[in-house]
């Protein structure tokens, strides 16, 4: 898990029911990460990954907040449904897709 740098969940996946990231906060060196279309509400596990640059969790339906994410300085894509506020309070040099 150490040397995992790219994460990318499959698109369109009928199975893709992912509920929990419990795990990932052993993947420090994990620069990309691809949540898109889950069920993922709580973004805690991922909160010290220091090294991740690019985030998608578009369409995870019960993710209420990404302030955990807020000492991520690398972190300079976040792509989600509802990021834009978060990131305006939260985040000083980010770009939001």
């Amino acid at each position: 898990m150490k040397r995992l740098e790219v994460l990318d969940t499959p698109i369109n996946d009928p199975v893709r029911q992912i509920t929990s990231i419990t795990g990932l906060e052993y993947a420090v060196n994990l620069k990309e990460l691809n949540l898109d279309y889950n069920k993922i509400t709580d973004l805690s596990p991922i909160s010290n990954l220091t090294k991740l640059e690019k985030l998608n969790i578009s369409y995870n339906k019960g993710l209420e907040s990404i302030s955990c994410l807020s000492v991520l300085t690398n972190l300079n894509f976040v792509s989600g449904d509802l990021v834009a506020a978060d990131v305006l309070i939260y985040f000083d040099n980010i770009v939001i897709t």
